[in-house]
């Protein structure tokens, strides 16, 4: 029972790591994608 919980633990813990490196991946495009849109709304406001 106690190797079960340990097992649990640990991909729990690993769910976690991932779950925080998807949301930081995710922000980072996010940001990304509205420094295109800034640059595209200049692009367009110059013509």
């Amino acid at each position: 029972m106690e190797a079960i919980k340990k097992q649990a633990i640990k991909h729990r813990e690993q769910v976690a790591k991932q779950q925080q490196a998807v949301l930081k991946h995710l922000l980072h495009l996010g940001i990304e994608n509205i420094a295109v849109h800034e640059a595209e709304i200049e692009c367009h406001q110059q013509l």
